[in-house]
């Protein structure tokens, strides 16, 4: 009860937190409260606000409430179309939900934002390549990968690169 205590008392004195909401939301649902957790991590959305909807369905995102994170996630979206910050999120929780379809076409419209040249954008490639992999799909990447490498898309190459390594070593 002291660590209960201890975490209302720094979600009350702050309770925009996000950190702090999610931290109170998981104690809740250790409890078996998940209702209350819910409840905790819906006020950190703003009715007008995509940061506020974007917190809250992180927050759900990390508490597994994958069916509060998806509502919150879709308001952020509706307010702020194609935000990077939010597309980012989605693709976490459609990972974490295990539609990895879902999760790779967020990625790659993530993507197609991105300057190839952009760090973010090798960061978001090797985790589609990995999204590739975990669902068994790599190889089927290999021949529409080579065609746009082979019209000089330099992100098709890299990406190709990535799987050709990595079934290297799935074939070793």
């Amino acid at each position: 009860d002291r660590i209960l205590r201890t975490l209302e008392d720094l979600v009350a004195s702050d309770p925009t937190d996000a950190s702090r909401v999610t931290a109170l939301a998981s104690e809740w649902i250790a409890r078996g409260e998940p209702a209350r957790a819910q409840a905790l991590i819906d006020s950190l959305a703003h009715e007008d606000s995509a940061e506020g909807a974007l917190a809250a369905g992180r927050a759900a995102i990390d508490a597994r409430l994958f069916d509060a994170a998806r509502t919150h996630l879709e308001r952020a979206n509706t307010l702020a179309p194609s935000n990077a910050d939010v597309l980012d999120a989605s693709a976490d929780l459609y990972e974490r939900m295990g539609r990895s379809a879902d999760a790779q076409r967020v990625m790659q419209t993530r993507l197609a934002a991105l300057d190839a040249s952009d760090a973010a954008s090798h960061d978001l490639e090797a985790r589609l390549v990995a999204s590739w992999a975990r669902g068994g799909i790599l190889a089927e990447q290999r021949e529409p990968l080579r065609t746009r490498a082979n019209q000089g898309d330099v992100r098709a190459l890299r990406l190709l690169a990535d799987v050709e390594r990595r079934l290297g070593d799935v074939d070793a």
